[in-house]
C-alpha cells in the first residue's frame, strides 16, 4: 500500500517448525515492497519470545508446533497485543481444530500448499482488517455454519409440533427468517422465491397461527424458539 508515496511496510513474522518452509514464505514475501519478515522461528517458545521482541502487524503460524502449540500461542499474542493479526497456516485441518483456531482468535486460516498470489492477498487482507478463511478450512466453516441452521430449525419444528402446529419446510424456513427479523424482500432473495410468494406464504401462516399482525407472529415464534428467563 502506498500513500503520498511512502511505503507502508506490513511486519509479518514467521512461526512453523519445518525451517525449509520458512524460507520458502521468507523467498516468497521477500519479492514484495510492502510486506517484509522481520523474525521467524521453529517452536512456540521462541515464538513467544519473538513477539515480545519484534511486536510485529502479523504473524503467519502453525498450528502444530513443538513444546506449545498455535493455539495457545494465539491465545497469548491476542491477549497481550490484541492489534497484532494472526493466520494459522496448516497442511491439514478438521473442524475442531478450526473451531479451537477461531475461538483462540485467528484471524485467517491458509493451507501451506495455496497457491502464491492467494497467499500474498491473504497478508494484505489480514493486514486490512479482513478475516480469511480459504481453501478446505473455508468450507468447513460453511458446513458447519449450515449444520447449525438445521439443527435451529429442527428446533423449531418440535416446538411447533408440541403446540400442534405443523409447518411445510418452506414455511419453517421462512418462520426462521422472520424470527432473524427479515423483511419479505430478504427472505426473498434468501430462499431465492419472489416477494409476491413470500407475501402468500406469510398469510399462510397468519392463517396457521390464528393472528393478524406480523409483529404478533414474529414474537410469538421467538417466545416459542427462545422463552425468556
Amino acid at each position: 500500500m502506498v500513500l503520498q508515496g511512502v511505503i507502508d511496510l506490513i511486519n509479518v513474522m514467521l512461526i512453523d517448525k519445518n525451517r525449509l518452509f520458512l524460507e520458502a514464505v521468507q523467498s516468497l514475501i521477500d519479492q514484495e515492497e510492502d510486506i517484509q519478515v522481520i523474525g521467524m522461528v521453529t517452536k512456540g517458545k521462541a515464538a513467544i519470545e519473538l513477539m515480545d521482541e519484534k511486536q510485529p502487524d502479523i504473524v503467519l503460524l502453525d498450528l502444530h508446533l513443538p513444546q506449545i502449540d498455535g493455539i495457545k500461542v494465539t491465545h497469548y499474542i491476542k491477549e497481550k497485543y490484541p492489534e497484532t493479526k494472526v493466520i494459522f497456516l496448516t497442511s491439514e485441518t478438521n473442524e475442531e481444530m478450526l473451531m479451537k483456531g477461531i475461538a483462540s482468535g485467528a484471524d485467517g486460516f491458509l493451507l501451506k500448499n495455496c497457491d502464491s498470489e492467494s497467499f500474498i492477498r491473504s497478508i494484505r487482507e489480514t493486514y486490512r482488517g479482513e478475516v480469511v478463511i480459504s481453501g478446505l478450512p473455508a468450507r468447513i466453516l460453511a458446513n458447519r455454519v449450515l449444520q447449525l441452521i438445521y439443527d435451529r430449525k429442527v428446533l423449531l419444528k418440535e416446538k411447533l409440533l408440541i403446540n400442534d402446529i405443523r409447518l411445510t419446510n418452506r414455511e419453517l424456513d421462512i418462520a426462521y427468517l422472520l424470527i432473524r427479523n427479515a423483511t419479505n424482500k430478504e427472505i426473498a432473495q434468501e430462499l431465492y422465491l419472489s416477494e409476491g410468494t413470500v407475501k402468500n406464504y406469510v398469510s399462510e401462516l397468519y392463517r396457521k397461527f390464528n393472528m393478524k399482525r406480523r409483529a404478533d407472529l414474529v414474537s410469538y415464534l421467538r417466545d416459542l424458539y427462545c422463552p425468556p428467563q
